[in-house]
């Protein structure tokens, strides 16, 4: 998301990003029971203000090849960012 200027303006016009680890020494297990289940990593789980999740969005599905699609990101931050 860094290396695109739209999709980071928007991320930072928007959201708090926190970047949770994920490892088999350190699954931060307390923090992530928290919210559905997902099959594999990265994920990202969008909260309200209020810590209650909007959506929980598996990253495969806006990515590009290798990297983030720019279009489906801009998308993504869009549809749920708060009013």
């Amino acid at each position: 998301m860094d290396s695109n200027d739209d999709v980071r303006a928007a991320r930072d016009a928007a959201y708090v990003m926190v970047k949770v680890n994920w490892s088999p020494e350190n699954k931060n297990t307390a923090l992530l029971s928290q919210w559905p289940k997902i099959s594999g990593y990265p994920h990202f789980f969008v909260l309200d203000s209020s810590g209650r999740l909007v959506v929980s969005q598996d990253t495969g599905e806006l990515e590009a090849g290798k990297s983030y699609d720019r279009d489906k990101m801009l998308a993504f931050l869009r549809k749920h960012t708060p009013k």
